[in-house]
């Protein structure tokens, strides 16, 4: 039997000026209420599947760690990789303090991917390594975590 398996690029997204004057904006001063306004973008594209709000007391490096990983996913779907690369590394650090491993995972493999894309295959591999290594951990966290629902 054989099976064939369609290949096509990605339709890329296209970049909306007011959601990347938002991430700019956010850039320029990181705070609730400008995270709460590009995500409030994302969510009027329906990039998110669900809108993402943050309270006041959410700390700097947590809207940090967010916004610039979902701006490493907004601009991977548009094939602007360097952009994503360039986010997914501001965000890599604050993830990996912030104990968010799944998120921590999806940023690595954002990395992963991205670099594949440009070519620099050496750095994906670093990256898919991680990831992989994240994401065993995050499966065996989740395990530990139902043990006690599967008796």
């Amino acid at each position: 039997m054989l099976f064939v398996l369609p290949l096509y690029a990605q339709t890329p997204t296209t970049l909306n000026d007011t959601t990347l004057q938002q991430l700019r904006h956010f850039d320029e001063d990181p705070n609730t209420k400008s995270a709460n306004l590009f995500f409030g973008r994302l969510d009027k594209e329906k990039f998110t599947e669900q809108k993402i709000v943050f309270s006041p007391t959410t700390s700097p490096d947590t809207l940090k760690a967010q916004v610039w990983y979902w701006a490493a996913e907004y601009h991977y779907a548009a094939s602007h990789y360097a952009e994503a690369e360039k986010y997914a590394l501001q965000a890599l650090p604050l993830l990996k303090n912030g104990g968010d491993e799944l998120t921590l995972a999806d940023c690595l493999n954002i990395l992963s991917i991205a670099n594949v894309r440009m070519s620099r295959y050496q750095q994906a591999i670093s990256y898919a390594r991680e990831c992989a290594d994240r994401d065993g951990a995050v499966r065996h966290l989740a395990r530990l975590a139902l043990r006690p629902c599967l008796g």
